[in-house]
């Protein structure tokens, strides 16, 4: 699952202005921030929210409607709402918020 990961986030770069903001509906946070090369990255974590870069899904809908130009990337896209397919990419959906 990481080299595919790996490929999507290589991609993020070249489809995702720099500027908007990204939810990765996956916990390896790290490899997306290096690779990605994006400003503001979020993580969704069923975890307590302690970290800034972590939105429990709860509060998802919330934080959408808070932020313009923002992407989610993730390998179930029906799980999220008000969302237009950009493109897949080995098994990875970028959403672009509407």
């Amino acid at each position: 699952q990481n080299k595919a990961l790996n490929k999507a986030l290589w991609n993020a770069n070249a489809i995702i202005p720099k500027d908007d903001t990204v939810i990765l509906d996956d916990h390896d946070f790290t490899t997306f921030l290096f690779y990605s090369n994006q400003k503001q990255v979020y993580t969704i974590e069923n975890e307590k929210e302690g970290e800034w870069w972590k939105i429990h899904p709860n509060n998802l809908q919330k934080f959408q409607a808070d932020k313009t130009n923002m992407w989610i990337i993730t390998q179930n896209p029906k799980d999220f709402q008000n969302v237009q397919t950009v493109i897949i990419f080995n098994n990875y959906t970028f959403l672009k918020t509407l």
